[in-house]
């Protein structure tokens, strides 16, 4: 009897050494972190793009005179991200950004009746839109190195926080003067885009990870909707720094 507990004894231990083995190569031999946290960062070229929801000619002429008129203007996003890896190929990610989007008119030159030294010969106005962006995306990797290739598409919820015009005024001297308006239009206070990205994730050990891509976003609902339906549009390049860990 004392001999077989001794043996059922060493049996289990044999059992609970062969198992905490295996679990520490299984560990060992994992290339990836399942969680991430890392700051984001874009510089971006911002627009809109315009729809004739009446089909009237009176405003498809409003539409062509606004193209005309108006062109991008330069944008940024910053915050941070949150990654889950479900496998070293694919994860999911979300987020809380700022950003800054909207679109400028083109400089155009003041013709006066009687010249005036103390007005501005050119001007432009800048529109300016604040979001505080949420996106979930899925995230795709392929390789093994530690450069690897990566892309991404989701959803973005949007969130408006402030709108203003900043009018630019050039004067005859070289002077250059910005005017801040704050605006107060009708535009939907929630909107959702969709977004598309490609491009490295770059290792540069076991924690840490730079991914740096351009990036496409497009909103799928209307900004504005009235006569004339917007939907603000950005392309740029991201960069964003994670730190992983399990």
């Amino acid at each position: 009897m004392r001999k077989a507990t001794v043996i059922l004894l060493l049996l289990a231990f044999c059992n609970i050494v062969i198992m905490s083995q295996g679990y520490t190569s299984i560990t060992s031999n994992k290339r990836y972190k399942t969680f991430q946290i890392g700051a984001i960062g874009s510089l971006d070229m911002c627009f809109r793009t315009l729809e004739n929801k009446e089909r009237e000619s009176s405003v498809q002429s409003i539409i062509d005179s606004r193209n005309n008129t108006e062109t991008f203007k330069f944008g940024y996003s910053g915050g941070l991200g949150f990654s889950m890896n479900v496998t070293e190929h694919f994860g999911m990610e979300t987020g809380i950004l700022y950003t800054n989007r909207g679109y400028e008119t083109r400089l155009m030159n003041y013709i006066y009746i009687t010249p005036d030294p103390s007005l501005p010969e050119q001007g432009r106005s800048i529109y300016n839109y604040n979001f505080i962006e949420v996106p979930v995306k899925a995230n795709f990797f392929a390789g093994r190195n530690k450069v690897r290739f990566f892309c991404s598409f989701g959803i973005n919820t949007n969130i408006l926080v402030a709108q203003n015009e900043t009018f630019v005024k050039k004067y005859a001297d070289g002077r250059t003067e910005y005017d801040v308006f704050k605006t107060d239009f009708d535009f939907q206070k929630v909107v959702f885009s969709g977004s598309l990205a490609a491009g490295l994730d770059i290792k540069f050990n076991n924690y840490l990870n730079l991914r740096v891509y351009p990036t496409f976003s497009h909103q799928f609902g209307k900004f504005m909707d009235a006569y004339i339906s917007e939907y603000l549009w950005n392309t740029g390049l991201t960069a964003a720094f994670y730190y992983g860990w399990y």
